[in-house]
C-alpha cells in the first residue's frame, strides 16, 4: 500500500508541475501574441505622383535650334550610371551629352551637318541610341541606313551594320 501511496502522490506531482508548465507556456504564448508585433517583409512603395507642369532638363519649350541650350527634334534619351544624358537630335544630326545636373550639352557624335554615308564623322537623322557600360554609343543612323558603334571620346564612328535601299528614306531596325 505504501507503494501505491508514493506512487499516487509522485503521479500527482508530476501532473500538477506538467499542468502548471502548460499553462505557463499559454500564457507566454498570449503575451508574445499581444504585445510583441512581428516584424513586416512588406516593401514600402513610394506613391508617385505626376507633375503637371513638368521639369525641363534641356533644351528650351517651344524654340528649336542647334545652340548649346536648345534642341532640335529630340527622338531618343539615355541614361548612363552616373545619371549623364544623351540625347538624339534628329534635324540637327547629332547625338548630345549632358552631364548631370546640367542643362549645357556637349555634342559627342555628328557635328550639326547633315551628312552622307561615306563619312564617319557625320550623321543624317539618327534616330536611336544604345549606350553600354563603357559609354560607348551604338548609334542608329537611320537615312544612311546604317549603325555605327561610337567609343567615349572618339570623333568618329566605326560602322557595324549597315544596309542600303533603292528608293527608301527609312531604315528600320
Amino acid at each position: 500500500n505504501s507503494f501505491n501511496i508514493r506512487f499516487s502522490r509522485q503521479c500527482m506531482i508530476g501532473t500538477i508541475s506538467a499542468s502548471v508548465v502548460a499553462v505557463l507556456l499559454m500564457i507566454t504564448s498570449i503575451l508574445l501574441v499581444l504585445f510583441i508585433k512581428p516584424k513586416s517583409t512588406a516593401r514600402v512603395t513610394p506613391i508617385l505622383r505626376w507633375n503637371k507642369t513638368g521639369i525641363t532638363l534641356a533644351g528650351t519649350a517651344g524654340s528649336p535650334g542647334n545652340d548649346v541650350n536648345k534642341l532640335n527634334q529630340p527622338f531618343d534619351v539615355k541614361v548612363d550610371h552616373a545619371n549623364n544624358m544623351y540625347v538624339v537630335e534628329r534635324e540637327n544630326h547629332q547625338v548630345r551629352k549632358f552631364p548631370f545636373g546640367s542643362s549645357i550639352g556637349t555634342v559627342i557624335a555628328g557635328n550639326g551637318t547633315l551628312g552622307s554615308s561615306i563619312y564617319l564623322t557625320l550623321l543624317q537623322r539618327p534616330q536611336r541610341i544604345y549606350l553600354d557600360s563603357n559609354e560607348t554609343l551604338y548609334i542608329v543612323d537611320t537615312i544612311n541606313g546604317r549603325i555605327l558603334l561610337w567609343p567615349d571620346g572618339a570623333s568618329n564612328g566605326t560602322r557595324v551594320a549597315s544596309k542600303r535601299r533603292e528608293n527608301q528614306n527609312n531604315f528600320d531596325i
